[in-house]
This record gives C-alpha cells, structure tokens and sequence, in this order.
C-alpha cells in the first residue's frame, strides 16, 4: 500500500476513526437540546460542526475518486443537520467504510487534484494533489504532507496565491493558500 511520509493513510484514518468514536462518545452524553444548542463561531453548533465534518469526508472521497460533489445542501449528510446523533453516527459509521476502501485503493499520492468548489455563494478553484488535500482538509485539521492546497476565488483581482499560514511552508509541510 503506498504511503505518504511514511504512513499509509488508510492506517491513519483508522487512528483518525479511534479518536473520532471517542468524541461521539463525549457527543452522546449531551441533551438533543445541547447536542443542537447555536454559539456564535464555526458552524454554530456541537451537530452543525459534526455534519459538516462528515459531509466534507464524503466530498473528499469522490473528490479522490474523480466524482462529481454536489452543493453541501444535496450531499447525504445534510439530512442529519435537524436530526439527533444516532442516525449521523450510523451514517458516518459507513461512509468510514468506504472511506477506508478509497484511501486503499490510491496509488498515487502525489497524482494533481483540480476542482471547484462553491461555499456562501463564493467560487473557488483548488488546485492541490490527493496527498496535500487529505493532509490538508482532514477533520484533524493537520497540515503535514507533501502538497499544498491553492484556493484562486474566481473574479477577484490578485495573481498569485498566498500561503496563509508561512510557518507551515517547509520541512515538507503543506498549507493552504488563497489570493
């Protein structure tokens, strides 16, 4: 199974997978009132986060896989955005499945991963290859791999990309840059 920096991803997502049944497990002990319950940063609340995580888990499969993503409103997840933990939990529990057989099947780590994306009504291109996009987009939000993810807005004045974060450029660290 080829590997990136020395870690078959498939065996770091099941790592990822351990950490994230930990979490749920914390998440089931709160009310569907907590569980659903806005604050004012992020995607406001304990299940909003969560759907998006899992939802950008399923995008980034197909992404992998050269399929089309559709809007976040039409993806699978998006159903559980007014429903208690257990149906998500069982959702992700499968989608894991099919993200683990992707993540075996790459054998190419380093292959370039072109798409769109649109979020709030803004267009982005990102340009990026399928070792810096995992690295780069896992729920863990680590940036460590070989590639770096460039967002171009289309329609905005700038040139090149800026890295948004320098301290991460280096010692083969990628980051996520923008106009």
């Amino acid at each position: 199974m080829p590997t990136l920096s020395g870690i078959a991803p498939a065996d770091a997502y099941d790592y990822l997978v351990l950490a994230r049944q930990k979490l749920l497990g914390w998440v089931q002990k709160l009310t569907l009132e907590q569980f659903a319950r806005e604050f004012p940063i992020g995607h406001r609340s304990a299940r909003a986060t969560l759907v998006h995580v899992a939802s950008a888990e399923w995008g980034y499969v197909r992404r992998l896989r050269g399929e089309p993503v559709p809007p976040p409103g039409e993806r699978p997840f998006a159903s559980s955005a007014a429903q208690p933990l257990a149906p998500l939990e069982a959702a992700w529990a499968a989608q894991a499945e099919e993200t683990r057989r992707t993540l075996r099947e790459v054998d190419d780590w380093t292959r370039p991963l072109v798409f769109e994306s649109v979020t709030a009504g803004r267009r982005r291109r990102f340009r990026t290859t399928t070792g810096g996009w995992r690295s780069s987009c896992s729920s863990t939000r680590s940036t460590t791999g070989p590639g770096d993810v460039h967002a171009q807005a289309d329609g905005l004045p700038g040139g090149e990309p800026r890295l948004l974060n320098p301290g991460l450029r280096g010692g083969g660290r990628g980051g996520l840059t923008v106009p």
